[in-house]
């Protein structure tokens, strides 16, 4: 494995193939193609986006309200099923 690769990317060997994985938080997101290559550059992108949304909150740092509003924008909590979203809420 190179020390120069991005960050929660997963290099498997396997059958003779490389594959390479978006890793994090529990999920594996396949990545198309050679590192570098326009195909890989936008799924990373993207697999990425959908874990770093951004934090907005009104709450002051470190309150309960705070950990409320950072769960609610989770990707864990977009895991969840409509109606089990609905019911935390």
């Amino acid at each position: 494995m190179r020390s120069n690769r991005r960050p929660f990317v997963l290099e498997i060997r396997s059958k003779g193939r490389t594959y390479l994985y978006y890793r994090r938080g529990g999920e594996r997101i396949a990545l198309p193609g050679p590192e570098g290559s326009a195909g890989f550059e936008e799924a990373y992108t993207q697999a990425h986006a959908k874990f770093e949304r951004p934090r907005t909150s009104e709450w002051a740092p470190h309150t309960v309200g705070d950990a409320i509003t950072a769960y609610l924008a989770s990707a864990d909590f977009y895991q969840l099923a409509p109606a089990s979203q609905r019911q935390y809420r």
